[in-house]
């Protein structure tokens, strides 16, 4: 029957005899439809469900710079917040700090997923598993004004507690971070100098004492002259000098008295005299040494000059045995004059030697003097370096004292502009608004099946129920309606005026059907 037909003119007592009369078609799927509920309900897992508010306070920097900077919370602001925590850098950080990676369930559904991907590893796909999870339990809203309330779902209550509790400390410490991003990034440039010219210092000071060390060793062993004994030795060279002169007049004497032996100016040569000659030499530079130090008549250098003339003497011994040898023949005076010659030469050969032994003392002295004024110069540079090093490390010290200064003033400020509302909560029962929910939308959904059932299958119903279905359905018109008498009714013999005869009833319906049919003919 088309209940939606207006000329039916249906009233609301209408649709409740027809709901009364369909009952069963919407007990069925009413009650399949909450039997499916109540079952998902109640073998449906408990979700404990975290949260925490966090408020992130204004900047006292003007609003047209403030908006461009992170830490103040508009709308731009708080879409910026629920991004930066819902990021794969933050679930990856809780995903390793909570140990959401161990879970058995979440390896197995990556195992099955690596055969379609090779090129990622087991990681990998673990990780993307439990973004995806993750980001779908976690939410992020704005609470109220600078405020920020996270919340995240779980399976266990210590999980979701550690989840919301890890995501506001990462979030807490990169706030800081970035607050203070631009002042690190000076410190860390200052560490970096400090670095450096600390490595510079240590190898100034490294340059200036090393060559400290070798100026003070060569000051040590090359004792400079004092105008005293600079003076000596000075004298020293005049006197040998008047000695040469000397020497060389006896010398000429001697050549003239021996000319006819044509002995030569050379002295005589043998191992003994050359040995002692030599040894002579050896006390001459040692003369000349001492005379740096000591005054002539000091005992050193008396000993000297004792030693330097008892070879004298001893080669004056060996000269006369030499040419007693050669020319035994000759007078004895002649062969005196020989010796005389040959210790002339002695001398003279002594007093150029001591007077070449005495200049090398003085050159010596002049060129350690000059060495030590270039190295005394060097040493000043070397010393200058090492003070300019250590003033710009001092001064870079400083400064980098001065940045972390600043830089924990500015962390404070930072940290007394967050501060957490709530703190992570740690759920003791699951939440039910889930099953409630999931309650709701079964008894809705249970009702309306039924009553679209119940009406679905009175519309596809063809038996004819009104006057008007009747009359169209025959192209008649009706000319009466016997009544419906329940049963109840039929049975009760004890109220007499409710008796209905049946059978007259029948007879006067046959009887008008009669009529009709004479009426239509």
């Amino acid at each position: 029957m088309n209940i939606f037909d207006s000329r039916n003119n249906f009233e609301w007592r209408d649709y409740l005899k027809i709901f009364f009369r369909r009952k069963w078609f919407f007990l069925v799927p009413f009650l399949l439809v909450m039997a499916l509920g109540v079952s998902s309900i109640l073998f449906k897992e408990g979700t404990y469900e975290s949260y925490s508010i966090i408020q992130i306070h204004s900047s006292r920097l003007p609003s047209q710079l403030s908006k461009l900077l992170p830490g103040v919370l508009g709308v731009d602001g708080y879409r910026d917040w629920k991004k930066q925590i819902l990021s794969s850098d933050y679930l990856t950080h809780t995903i390793k700090t909570v140990g959401l990676d161990k879970n058995e369930a979440v390896i197995s559904e990556a195992l099955a997923m690596q055969e379609n991907l090779p090129d990622k590893t087991l990681d990998e796909i673990v990780n993307f598993l439990l973004i995806k999870k993750l980001r779908e339990k976690i939410s992020v809203k704005q609470y109220q004004e600078n405020m920020v309330e996270i919340r995240a779902q779980a399976n266990n209550s210590e999980v979701a507690h550690l989840i919301v509790k890890t995501l506001i400390e990462y979030f807490r410490e990169d706030f800081l971070e970035k607050e203070v991003s631009n002042i690190q990034s000076a410190l860390k440039f200052s560490v970096e100098q400090i670095e450096e010219f600390q490595q510079k210092l240590k190898e100034s000071e490294s340059r200036y004492n090393s060559y400290r060390r070798n100026v003070l060793g060569n000051q040590a062993s090359e004792e400079l002259l004092t105008p005293e004994s600079t003076q000596r030795i000075r004298d020293a060279i005049v006197t040998s000098e008047l000695t040469m002169r000397e020497k060389r007049d006896d010398l000429m004497r001697l050549n003239d008295l021996l000319r006819s032996y044509n002995l030569g100016n050379n002295i005589p040569v043998s191992l003994s005299i050359n040995t002692q000659i030599v040894g002579i030499n050896q006390k001459i530079n040692e003369e000349a040494q001492l005379l740096k130090r000591f005054a002539p008549g000091s005992a050193e250098l008396m000993r000297v000059s004792r030693s330097i003339n008892m070879d004298r003497e001893n080669l004056r011994s060996e000269f006369e045995k030499y040419y007693t040898r050669q020319y035994a023949s000759a007078d004895p005076g002649i062969l005196s004059s020989m010796a005389n010659k040959a210790l002339a030469l002695l001398d003279l050969q002594i007093s150029e030697k001591r007077i070449t032994a005495l200049n090398d003392v003085l050159n010596s002295s002049r060129q350690q003097t000059t060495l030590n004024q270039s190295q005394e110069s060097a040493l000043e540079k070397l010393e200058e370096e090492v003070g300019l090093n250590r003033d710009i490390y001092n001064l870079l010290l400083q400064q980098a004292q001065g940045t972390q200064i600043e830089e924990a003033m500015q962390r404070a400020n930072a940290a007394s502009r967050i501060s957490i509302i709530e703190p992570p909560t740690k759920p003791l029962e699951p939440d039910s608004s889930g099953k409630n929910m999931l309650a709701l939308i079964t008894m809705v959904v249970s009702m309306v099946l039924g009553f679209v059932a119940v009406y679905v299958r009175e519309y596809f119903d063809g038996t004819l129920q009104t006057v008007e279905e009747t009359e169209e359905f025959f192209n008649l018109p009706v000319l009466c309606v016997l009544p419906y008498l329940e049963k109840d009714q039929i049975k009760d013999r004890n109220n007499t005026d409710q008796k209905i005869n049946l059978t007259e009833a029948r007879k006067k319906a046959a009887e008008s059907g009669q009529r009709v049919g004479e009426l239509k003919r």
